[in-house]
């Protein structure tokens, strides 16, 4: 479907979002426009379909995905070397049953087709892996050998090349359909503590180290009638109502893989949009995780749920 919110706005916002905040990317000044990502849309269901900051995420708890086909064994990079896995991803068991005793709602497991919407700059000489669109193929786990923690399958991207700003994996709950007009409504999740997911950097050589989810509510968001998606993106001693200066934060990935938890409360605003005193998480939009521009990346993202504990 074709989505009417403007990709030039949230790519704009994506850009400037770099150089606000960047830590480790070596970006010093932000683009002068951001790029033109793809406009391929998904179908829409009840379960949700994925866009570019604009998909519906899975209110059921379950895989967002519906009726999708089940992935070949092996397909879209599978993880590494599959011999002697187990010993150089982990997780530890010990880590697994920890994070199956926390209270959950699932937005993604990627167990039963595709991922989220991957919307990139058109910058030359750059590339993903899979290319930008929605529904993004997902990965089988071949690393460790029989999966992790039960699940078998996880989005996988990679990438390098990017100068504008680095490509972002979407999923939204609430977006506008040029048809069907509003889609999705915001979620209620003021009863968990916060975004988990489980991560690893992949096996590319001098891949970036960190990893940026944005989270963003009614106040962020382009379709919450709060921000201005119309707005300039402004800076500290420039305030702005732009939309998509969504709470975020940014963690160390290592290469094993790990059980991220941000609580609401340590997520925070880059400072180039609308800015506000404290997420409100009984209305949240959609979810976001950014790759880093100037560097070449290499993630591996599963189990993205709220949770409370």
């Amino acid at each position: 479907m074709n989505r009417a919110i403007s990709m030039t706005v949230f790519a704009s916002a994506l850009g400037t979002l770099f150089w606000a905040c960047s830590s480790s990317n070596g970006t010093t000044s932000p683009p002068a426009s951001g790029g033109t990502g793809s406009t391929t849309g998904g179908s829409a269901s009840v379960a949700g379909s994925n866009s570019q900051g604009a998909g519906t995420g899975g209110v059921s708890g379950a895989s967002t995905t519906s009726g999708g086909s089940s992935p070949t064994a092996g397909a879209a990079n599978g993880g590494g070397s599959s011999a002697g896995a187990a010993s150089t991803c982990g997780p530890a068991d010990a880590d697994c049953a920890s994070a199956a005793a926390l209270m959950t709602k699932v937005v993604s497991d990627f167990e039963s087709g595709n991922g989220w919407f991957l919307f990139a700059p058109d910058d030359k000489g750059a590339t993903s892996n899979p290319p930008a669109g929605d529904n993004v193929p997902i990965s089988q786990i071949l690393c460790p050998t029989n999966g992790r923690c039960g699940s078998n399958f996880a989005m996988h991207v990679t990438g390098s090349g990017y100068t504008s700003y680095g490509p972002s994996l979407s999923q939204d709950y609430v977006y506008k359909d040029a048809d069907a007009g509003l889609v999705g409504m915001p979620q209620d999740f003021s009863m968990y503590t916060g975004v988990m997911y489980w991560a690893r950097r992949g096996d590319t050589a001098a891949a970036a180290p960190t990893l940026r989810l944005i989270v963003n509510d009614v106040n962020t968001h382009a379709l919450g009638g709060v921000c201005d998606p119309t707005a300039a993106t402004g800076s500290s001693t420039k305030p702005s109502n732009a939309c998509f200066d969504g709470w975020m934060a940014e963690k160390a990935i290592p290469t094993v893989w790990t059980l991220v938890k941000l609580p609401f409360s340590v997520l925070k605003q880059g400072g180039f949009g609308k800015m506000e005193t404290a997420i409100v998480p009984s209305k949240i939009y959609g979810l976001t995780f950014q790759m880093p521009n100037m560097a070449t990346f290499d993630f591996w993202i599963d189990d993205v749920s709220f949770y409370k504990e």
